[in-house]
């Protein structure tokens, strides 16, 4: 199974500002669904992206947090993280039928 879908260890997980922890790729996805536009301004903005962050140095992702640690838009970034579980779920797909 590929890592968005893998839990962190539970000290590694990221601490939302709005109370919420998340574990893999995947909930990052879900919790933008209903992230409150001040919520994620305070992870992400010109000065700062805590997501990509996190995704560096502890999900170990660095293509995906490169790709992450240049958007300041939640909707960019939930089209990006999209993208990524569909491309994800498609190569294991793959590796499953062979």
């Amino acid at each position: 199974m590929n890592k968005i879908f893998e839990d962190v260890p539970q000290e590694k997980a990221f601490w939302v500002s709005d109370g919420r922890y998340i574990r893999n790729i995947y909930e990052l996805a879900q919790a933008l669904d209903d992230m409150k536009e001040k919520t994620f301004k305070f992870h992400v903005n010109k000065k700062k992206n805590d997501f990509s962050e996190w995704i560096r140095h502890v999900v170990g992702d660095e293509k995906l947090a490169d790709e992450i640690a240049r958007l300041v838009m939640k909707d960019k970034i939930q089209i990006l993280l999209q993208k990524h579980l569909i491309k994800k779920l498609n190569e294991n797909d793959k590796d499953t039928i062979q």
